[in-house]
C-alpha cells in the first residue's frame, strides 16, 4: 500500500503520530497502519481525522508516491 496525504499532512504540521493518537483515543500502532493504507478507520475516527486535520476524508486518505 501507498502511504496517505494523512502522513504527509502531519508531519508538514509537525505532529507525531503520538500526538494524532492521544487526540483521537488510538495507538501509534492504529495511526500508522491507517497512514501507510493497511487499516481503514472506523467512521467515528474517520470524523475525529476529518476535525483534527480540517481536511475531507477523500483529501486525507489520496494515495501519494
Amino acid at each position: 500500500m501507498f502511504p496517505t496525504r494523512m502522513k504527509q499532512e502531519r508531519i508538514k504540521r509537525g505532529w507525531t503520530q503520538k500526538k494524532v493518537a492521544d487526540a483521537i483515543g488510538l495507538t501509534v500502532t492504529a495511526i500508522s497502519d491507517i497512514e501507510n493504507g493497511h487499516a481503514k478507520p472506523s467512521y467515528k475516527v474517520l470524523c475525529q481525522l476529518e476535525d483534527m486535520f480540517e481536511l475531507t476524508h477523500r483529501e486525507l486518505f489520496k494515495s501519494v508516491n
